[in-house]
């Protein structure tokens, strides 16, 4: 449970903001993605266990070195104890879209790419899904598919912005 729920007092006036606690759970279970032990689990084998109502963001377990330095540091800070410090579900959407997605170069690089830049891959990238969705009678790569059309449905080119000025300020 969030440290935000697990800590909140019950009163008439008490507010349970639910859209950071359940980024927080996608935080925890990405520990068992990665192949570790999920470190808030309270099970026979595992070592890490923590509380949510009392852990450090410092004890924390490392994360595989295997796992791409963007995610890596995404995970820490969706796991923050203090919810007002996790970047936002939409922001940790973009930044796993953006790894997913984007030039390599964007994301290695310290400068941003121009607005023209942003423009013309992301036509690039409307046009390829929908090419993929009509020509691709067998349905080979449908949850990729589905990935990359959310991600265009819902994007807004302010929020891609922010989420690159993210990862530039926090990973590289």
């Amino acid at each position: 449970m969030a440290p935000e729920i697990a800590c909140a007092i019950p009163g008439p006036w008490a507010y349970l903001d639910y859209n950071r606690a359940d980024l927080w759970a996608v935080g925890t279970l990405a520990y068992e993605i990665f192949g570790m032990e999920n470190p808030f689990y309270c099970g026979f084998r595992n070592r890490f266990h923590l509380d949510s109502w009392s852990y450090a963001d410092l004890d924390l377990p490392k994360l595989p070195a295997e796992v791409p330095p963007i995610i890596r540091q995404l995970v820490y800070e969706i796991l923050r104890r203090d919810s007002k410090k996790r970047p936002s579900p939409e922001m940790s959407a973009n930044i796993v879209h953006l790894y997913l997605w984007a030039p390599n170069d964007w994301l290695s690089q310290s400068k941003k790419p121009s607005k023209k830049e942003m423009n013309d891959w992301l036509l690039i990238m409307v046009a390829e899904t929908l090419l993929q969705e009509v020509f691709d009678s067998q349905k080979q790569n449908t949850t990729n598919l589905q990935l990359k059309m959310t991600f265009l449905a819902r994007m807004n080119m302010k929020e891609i912005l922010l989420a690159f000025d993210h990862i530039q300020n926090y990973v590289l």
